[in-house]
C-alpha cells in the first residue's frame, strides 16, 4: 500500500506541473521538486537546498 501512495505522489507532481504550464501563462514554473510528508526528513534536506537555491536564482535574474 505505501508504494501505490508514492506512484500517485509522482504522477500528482507531473500532472500540476503541466497543469501550471499549460493554463498559467504568466508564471515562471522552475522544474526542482520536493517532496515532504509530515516532516522533512534528513535525506531530504539537499533537495529543500537544491529548490531554495533555485528560487533564489530566479529572483536574482527576474
Amino acid at each position: 500500500m505505501g508504494g501505490a501512495k508514492g506512484c500517485t505522489a509522482v504522477k500528482s507532481g507531473d500532472l500540476m506541473q503541466k497543469f501550471l504550464g499549460n493554463e498559467m501563462k504568466d508564471m515562471t514554473v522552475l522544474n526542482d521538486r520536493l517532496t515532504l510528508s509530515s516532516s522533512l526528513r534528513p535525506d531530504k534536506a539537499s533537495e529543500l537546498d537544491a529548490l531554495t537555491g533555485a528560487v533564489i536564482e530566479f529572483m536574482a535574474t527576474d
